[in-house]
């Protein structure tokens, strides 16, 4: 063999070797394009349950909101009356409101 066919030869193997090198990566960037255009597919899949599901849960939310303002406020009406007295001071009427009635 002489050193112009080796010489010849490594090209050849350069080539080759690049070629592949190149497959790969085209191999890679495409793989990488599919993921990306599944992961996009899901999202645009979920996102109308997720929202659904969200609306669903504030309408059930709702009425519990309203009663925990309701609680607050009436929670809030019993701390203003009961500010700076003693339960020396109240009737047995209002005791047993505040503790029966109001559930305290």
């Amino acid at each position: 063999m002489s050193s112009k066919d080796t010489g010849a030869y490594w090209r050849y193997a350069l080539g080759e070797t690049l070629l592949i090198v190149v497959g790969i990566l085209l191999a890679l960037q495409i793989n990488n394009w599919n993921e990306l255009r599944t992961e996009q597919k899901a999202i645009r899949e979920y996102a109308p349950n997720l929202s659904d599901a969200i609306d669903a849960d504030m309408k059930m939310l709702s009425p519990m909101e309203m009663q925990i303002r309701a609680i607050i406020r009436q929670s809030e009406d019993v701390a203003k009356y009961l500010r700076n007295r003693s339960v020396d001071d109240m009737s047995n009427a209002e005791l047993f409101y505040l503790t029966n009635t109001l559930r305290f």
